[in-house]
């Protein structure tokens, strides 16, 4: 059936489906086959845009069909409307699911221009939200997740973009090998940024090292005690910065390395070392500190990860 022959059967079919429904087996597939048929070759000649009344009015009369639904996506696409191309490709799959591996090139296309879009504009919120979309919906696909973790690793999100990495690898995107190299890249960098180098004095075996407490802008000499359960501040700092034991906490007899010392429980606003800060530290008052102002002890160490490096003169702590 020529163009002209197709001009001239729509509208006679969409006069017959009007005049009597009952007609509808008979006049949908004409009327499918003069839609489809100068839809096809206002595309072919590069006229997406006379295509598109012709679909809807089909579409109207009809109701969703497979034919006619792909059309307009690809007559949307030809203008460039990537979301409405989109809407059709996944409407046409909802009403015919065999559809799905016909279009799915064609709809992962679609997202990956409208992803790229988005991008460029520097709108990666709506990119990252409609990449986590597709990939949920379409998790047998490898291709969704190892874009969506080069989307988060440019993001600075490296444990996401590690996740996405993961779930495309699984699925054997060959891509996500070359982008893990720079996941782990990240990974390392991101360690490095996270690690804190304290610089420590090192007399006799023991590890000295400057403490803020309670916000003191003045640091204190404590010595660095891994031994030690708890923080211990000496009685005389305790009260210059008026810290106060616990109501009606009991004097502990505890072990020093002057021998026996009494201790009082308390709570230290806030202990800081470099710029490494932990509020609410369990310590004790202690007598017979002597040349030092307290111990740093587990109550704040076991906040971090630490390394000791003596001879360089530093410690290295990576928050847990």
């Amino acid at each position: 059936m020529a163009e002209g022959a197709y001009a001239v059967a729509l509208p006679l079919a969409e006069r017959l489906l009007a005049a009597d429904p009952s007609y509808r087996p008979r006049v949908a597939p004409l009327l499918v086959k003069a839609t489809a048929g100068l839809a096809s070759a206002a595309l072919a000649a590069g006229r997406p845009a006379e295509a598109l009344p012709w679909l809807d009015r089909a579409l109207s009369a009809l109701g969703d069909e497979a034919t006619l639904l792909l059309l307009s996506a690809g007559a949307y696409r030809a203008l460039g409307n990537l979301t409405n191309a989109r809407y059709y490709y996944e409407r046409a799959v909802r009403f015919d699911p065999t559809l799905a591996g016909q279009v799915a090139k064609e709809l992962r296309g679609l997202i990956l221009e409208q992803v790229a879009q988005l991008r460029a504009r520097g709108e990666t919120d709506s990119a990252l939200a409609l990449l986590t979309e597709a990939a949920q919906r379409h998790p047998g696909d490898a291709e969704y997740p190892r874009v969506l973790a080069e989307l988060q690793l440019d993001r600075g999100e490296v444990e996401a973009a590690a996740a996405a990495l993961d779930r495309a690898l699984a699925l054997g995107d060959e891509g996500a090998v070359a982008l893990a190299l720079r996941v782990n890249d990240a990974k390392r960098a991101r360690a490095e940024q996270d690690v804190t180098r304290v610089p420590v004095e090192v007399r006799g075996g023991v590890l000295y090292l400057a403490v803020r407490v309670n916000n003191q802008t003045t640091p204190l000499r404590f010595v660095l005690d891994t031994g030690a359960s708890h923080t211990a501040i000496s009685s005389r700092v305790a009260s210059s910065l008026g810290v106060q034991p616990l109501a009606g906490a009991l004097p502990l007899s505890v072990s020093t390395a002057n021998g026996r010392a009494l201790a009082l429980p308390t709570v230290l606003r806030s202990v800081a070392v470099s710029d490494l800060r932990v509020e609410d530290v369990p310590a004790l008052i202690l007598d017979g500190l002597n040349e030092v102002d307290g111990l740093l002890g587990l109550s704040f160490l076991q906040r971090f990860r630490m390394e000791i490096h003596a001879d360089a003169g530093y410690v290295t702590l990576r928050r847990r």
